[in-house]
């Protein structure tokens, strides 16, 4: 069942978890990379959830989706760095089932993606995501806008 994002109370281990981590301000970011490098995706997840304050269906949708837009845009919005977005983003690619090989020209153009969007722009969609409006179209606005 997906759990309201924001105030509520964690109702799993991987959201206590998250939430000590995110409290003892031991760096919710560091720790959500070294979550996707231990293969801790439910953790992450948590971790991400809290920072974003997205509901869980929407973090696995951005997390899974296979261009890294809306990846882009929640990073983007939570003032994560262009270095430790490109590892959460090659990372998160790895822990997708295997499809597709490493897709370097997609990895640069979220990059470049990344680096045009203005985190004002970013948390404008994040916020309208966090009152569920359409995900893919919030995306292509703030593609047009950059």
């Amino acid at each position: 069942h997906d759990q309201a994002a924001g105030g509520d109370a964690p109702n799993t281990k991987t959201d206590a978890l998250a939430a000590e981590v995110d409290n003892e301000g031991l760096g919710l970011t560091k720790m959500m990379i070294r979550a996707l490098k231990d293969g801790e995706v439910f953790l992450f997840e948590a971790m991400f959830r809290r920072l974003t304050g997205l509901h869980t269906t929407l973090i696995k949708r951005i997390l899974f989706e296979p261009g890294g837009e809306g990846l882009a845009v929640a990073c983007k919005a939570s003032e994560i760095s262009t270095g430790d977005f490109s590892t959460i983003f090659s990372l998160s690619r790895m822990s997708r089932p295997a499809v597709d090989p490493i897709d370097h020209e997609g990895i640069q153009r979220v990059l470049e993606f990344y680096d045009r969007l203005s985190p004002a722009a970013a948390r404008d969609v994040v916020n309208r995501w966090r009152r569920d409006i359409d995900y893919q179209k919030a995306i292509r606005e703030v593609e047009l806008d950059n």
